[in-house]
């Protein structure tokens, strides 16, 4: 009988968000392996797509006051009084200590994981350091420790002294794009060797699936129908929306721009829609478990982020045949090609090609038809991620 190797995933929460999908997306086609065990480590069991983790999957949670981090303000408000009392003490924690001793000090207190083959860091830690790369480091016994990184490296700051003393232990770091993976080894030669890329796994039969469920019930108005999905939060660039939506609007241009999502900048969103008389081109939508009903009934798909290493958004409106507009993050025409529009990465840019787009609907329809052709390689990303498994 053949041993099962034991893989460790670890990640903060299941919060909605494109890194999140990509975990389950991923998870749901290795539990299929015969020969793999798989486990989950979050921070807080907690978030939208907690039950879309595979029944398969042993799911397990960090102790005390680590659990915090994954969780905002607002979100704390539906949790227990003796959670609320934790988050509150960490919060005066994080004025008083620097993060990266808070996140040694709660490593400490926490379970030993042992006896595994692999331990993936599934998400490298950005600005608020969860520190699950270092909870891999200290408390989990495994022979080969694996890092992926899902953002921008040095749009977000990550090569500081600390951070590469601390990457450069692990076994192999994975990048979800090349044009990530080049960015990486051209500044940090010292981690070169360790690099692969995968992209990240995208489920295409299930959003195909989805996209034709319940069409009816999306009720879009009979103008142009812009949409963006996805956390709604500063870096995801949807200040950019009110400044193209009334560009768009002085060129007297009909269109409503569908907005997908929850985030703590959705309140200033609308906030800046009202104020700036635009409510009759905004339409917002909340989270939805299924976007892609509203994406497939979309004329042009709109991404706006400042940066992004690896944009799933992108790959999953194409694969509801609907064209995108994205500005130039590190890997957008990596992902795009000629199925949509890639524009310097300014606001400028960005209004003047959706102009373009609304104008020129003739030009959306010849997209849409090479659209019709578009396919995603995940059984080549399966292959290279068991083969990242073996020793």
């Amino acid at each position: 009988m053949v041993r099962k190797r034991k893989v460790l995933f670890c990640f903060p929460s299941c919060v909605s968000g494109g890194t999140t999908v990509a975990l389950i997306d991923l998870l749901t086609e290795l539990v299929k392996e015969p020969n793999l065990q798989i486990d989950l480590f979050l921070i807080k069991k907690h978030g939208e797509f907690l039950n879309k983790i595979p029944k398969e999957v042993n799911v397990y949670e960090s102790r005390g006051i680590w659990q915090t981090y994954t969780v905002t303000k607002e979100q704390s408000k539906n949790f227990s009084k003796w959670f609320r009392f934790k988050y509150l003490l960490f919060r005066i924690w994080n004025k008083v200590f620097t993060t990266s001793f808070l996140s040694k000090f709660v490593i400490h207190f926490q379970k030993k994981f042992k006896n595994y083959d692999v331990a993936i860091c599934y998400d490298h830690d950005i600005k608020v350091k969860t520190g699950l790369d270092d909870f891999i480091l200290r408390k989990v016994k495994a022979r080969k420790k694996i890092m992926y990184v899902h953002t921008d490296f040095l749009k977000c700051n990550l090569g500081t002294p600390q951070n590469l003393k601390r990457d450069i232990k692990f076994d192999k770091i994975v990048t979800i794009s090349k044009s990530l993976e080049n960015q990486i080894a051209e500044n940090f030669p010292q981690l070169k060797e360790k690099l692969i890329t995968i992209n990240n796994l995208i489920n295409t039969d299930k959003i195909l699936e989805l996209s034709r469920q319940d069409q009816q019930s999306v009720k879009f108005q009979t103008t142009y129908n812009l949409i963006s999905v996805g956390r709604i939060t500063q870096p995801k660039g949807y200040d950019r929306a009110i400044e193209i939506a009334k560009y768009l609007k002085s060129k007297n241009l009909e269109f409503m721009w569908n907005i997908v999502g929850d985030g703590e900048y959705l309140a200033t969103l609308k906030n800046d829609v009202k104020n700036n008389d635009l409510e009759n081109n905004f339409n917002f939508l909340g989270f939805q478990s299924n976007p892609y009903k509203f994406v497939k009934k979309s004329d042009l798909f709109i991404l706006l982020s400042y940066h992004e290493s690896y944009g799933i958004v992108l790959v999953e409106s194409m694969v509801c045949g609907v064209p995108v507009v994205t500005p130039n993050t590190l890997s957008a025409e990596e992902i795009v090609k000629d199925f949509g529009f890639v524009t310097p990465n300014d606001t400028n840019s960005l209004k003047q090609q959706i102009e373009y787009c609304i104008v020129n609907k003739s030009e959306i329809e010849l997209k849409k038809e090479k659209l019709k052709n578009y396919s995603y390689n995940n059984s080549k990303i399966i292959e290279k991620t068991l083969k990242l498994f073996d020793n």
